[in-house]
């Protein structure tokens, strides 16, 4: 997908250029020789099978008769499936071979020449899309790092007008009028001095007026 790219979750868009090869060195003729090898040596054991069959004892003959059966009968369908599977295949490649309308010297077209045009091909394509891949990669890389730099800068930002925002408030509420203010702010001293008295106006007088006493 066209999101995936620049990540690990891409994938190139043509086959491996392994496949490639191991698919041009599929020979038809010589995987049905293959399977007809095989299902004349199964016809051999399924003669010998009938025979076996026929001449042993009643007593003896179960439960080898069912066993061998079934085998038989698991090896005939496996066969058969081979031999579909072998036509399926042959199909799907001439309707390939017709959709590129690829005609080749002349006869059958086969695996090996058909696929060995695109061998090279894939192989150029996968590593000129591995040097693409690592361009984005470095892109998205950069993009992300940029975005990171910029939201670090924007939260110090704040950070520090938040600061400077609170050091206003609490100078401009110490520096404000009223008897608590830095002004007129008394020290303990000045306290200590009228804390066993009951002299209101002394009191009064100690809190404006330091001097006084």
């Amino acid at each position: 997908m066209i999101s995936d790219t620049g990540t690990s979750a891409a994938r190139c868009p043509l086959p491996d250029p392994a496949d490639v090869v191991a698919t041009s060195n599929v020979n038809f003729g010589e995987m049905e020789g293959d399977i007809n090898n095989i299902n004349k040596q199964l016809e051999v054991v399924e003669k010998k099978a009938t025979e076996d069959f026929l001449t042993s004892p009643p007593d003896l003959l179960q439960p080898f008769k069912s066993t061998m059966e079934g085998l038989l009968g698991w090896a005939r369908k496996t066969i058969q499936d081979q031999f579909d599977f072998l036509s399926d295949c042959r199909r799907r490649f001439a309707a390939l071979v017709d959709y590129y309308c690829y005609r080749g010297n002349g006869g059958v077209v086969s695996p090996s020449e058909f696929f060995g045009l695109w061998t090279e091909m894939c192989s150029d394509f996968k590593e000129a899309w591995k040097v693409e891949q690592q361009i984005v990669a470095k892109r998205i890389y950069e993009e992300k790092r940029g975005t990171l730099k910029k939201l670090k800068k924007s939260s110090l930002e704040r950070v520090n007008v938040k600061k400077s925002s609170s050091s206003s408030a609490l100078k401009k509420m110490l520096t404000s009028r009223g008897p608590f203010s830095i002004k007129k702010r008394r020290s303990t001293d000045d306290f200590q001095k009228v804390r066993h008295t009951t002299d209101y106006e002394k009191l009064v007088s100690v809190l404006t007026d330091p001097d006084s006493t």
